[in-house]
């Protein structure tokens, strides 16, 4: 008997003992090519965080601010004599971009020492430990085994180009995967009216962080309209409220008014005209994609379309659990925590990618818990699994296409946006006939 259970120990270290050194290299990896990056998006809340805390400009997001804090951070980072602080304020040299909301500026400063170089490198531990922690989080609650964590941990760290842009450009999508994760964690423990309204102040406050999660609450929103579940509506919705009105309160003492709210707001109306960049420079969002090709704005459309093809694939699924199981269900595809709920929190985040005109490569760190909740362990795989993992080769196919010389950044872009429509299109396969069924 125990020469038995030796042996099983055996062979379970032959394969927990490689997947777990292409975990820690992986994370060695992502830190490493993480710091090679001057931090060019860090650098604009780290500004920013600075003017505000000295008072530089009246108004961060008024018209003439931009081009004045680049100019006042142009000189300091000549007198700092910091090569990646001068590196940043060099390709920031026109304009400070001021667009993200008083609640982001006001998170992302509270570890700020005013030194660029300490203040940066912190900044990217929290984004590389908030990205592993959560990915760590996720793939137990939807069943993986250790080997299976440590493995796609490892694809993350290695081959994930959207995690590695979020660390070298020192933007804020591992803090916001850290958000989701923390909702579906107090979303899987809401036996009460008081937990719940909790995770929906979690999706508040992540939604006040960053607005491209919004579409996250519609398609909570969607699925319990379709199920019915019109109190757990009203429940998160008060929620949501009550994380908005934190975030709104708590900023405000950072910038010393809730006016700044307004200004923001403004700016939100014409954010996509206002940072006008072309593919060139990394955006692939679907609609901009196409209008370089047609010429014509498709985004209302691809907005209002994929949300009724989720509605859709919602509806149909309900009327397939009504048909297998009774009327009474409203969660048939729940194991261990990874429930439809899940689904919906993973499928928002990529409808923005798809039908907007503004998409970075870094906001597919929000299609992660997507991915994991499409690759988890179940009874009946179907073509899914596949399906998934094409679409992560052509989300991580951008170091590929360069050493190949193929299609350059047209083909980098249609490449990412096909594996977030693929994405989008095996959730709502999902959505219409849970466990591949």
């Amino acid at each position: 008997m125990s020469g038995e259970l030796g042996s099983r120990l055996s062979a379970r270290m032959l394969s927990l003992v490689p997947a777990a050194a292409l975990a820690v290299l992986g994370l060695v990896n992502a830190w490493t090519a993480g710091g090679a990056g001057v931090g060019i998006d860090y650098f604009q809340y780290w500004a920013a965080g600075q003017v505000i805390r000295e008072g530089l400009v009246p108004n961060i997001y008024s018209g003439g601010a931009g081009p004045r804090m680049a100019e006042i951070f142009r000189e300091r980072a000549a007198a700092s004599g910091q090569k990646r602080y001068q590196a940043a304020a060099e390709f920031r040299k026109d304009e400070i971009q001021i667009a993200s909301t008083p609640f982001l500026y006001a998170l992302v400063n509270l570890s700020h020492s005013g030194d660029y170089e300490t203040d940066i490198r912190r900044h990217r531990a929290v984004l590389l430990a908030c990205s592993v922690a959560s990915i760590l989080f996720l793939c137990a609650w939807c069943g993986f085994t250790t080997e299976g964590t440590l493995l796609f941990l490892a694809f993350a760290t290695w081959a994930l180009v959207p995690l590695q842009n979020d660390l070298l450009d020192g933007n804020v999508n591992g803090i916001q995967l850290a958000l989701l994760t923390l909702y579906l964690f107090v979303h899987r423990r809401a036996s009460s009216l008081w937990i719940s309204l909790a995770a929906g102040a979690v999706l508040g406050l992540a939604v006040a962080f960053k607005p491209n999660l919004a579409f996250i609450p519609v398609a909570l929103g969607i699925y319990w309209i379709v199920n019915r579940r019109f109190g757990h509506l009203l429940a998160r919705a008060a929620g949501a409220i009550l994380g908005v009105l934190i975030a709104i309160g708590s900023s405000s003492l950072f910038f010393g008014s809730p006016s700044f709210w307004i200004s923001w707001a403004r700016t939100l109306r014409r954010l996509e005209q206002r940072f006008d960049v072309g593919v060139d420079l990394g955006n692939f969002g679907g609609a901009r994609l196409i209008w370089d090709w047609s010429g014509v704005n498709v985004s209302p459309l691809l907005f209002a379309g994929l949300i009724a093809v989720l509605a859709l694939s919602l509806w149909m699924g309900r009327r397939v659990a009504e048909g297998r199981w009774g009327s009474d269900l409203v969660d048939p595809d729940e194991r261990g925590g990874c429930d439809a709920e899940f689904l919906m929190v993973g499928v928002g985040p990529i409808i923005p990618i798809l039908s907007s005109g503004l998409a970075w490569p870094h906001y597919l760190v929000l299609a992660l818990p997507l991915c994991i909740y499409l690759l988890r362990p179940r009874d009946r795989g179907g073509v899914y699994p596949w399906a998934v993992l094409a679409a992560l080769l052509l989300i991580a196919s951008e170091p590929a296409l360069r050493a190949l010389n193929l299609g350059g950044d047209y083909a980098i872009a249609a490449g990412m946006a096909a594996g977030s429509l693929l994405l989008f299109v095996v959730a709502c396969l999902e959505a219409w006939r849970p466990e591949g069924g």
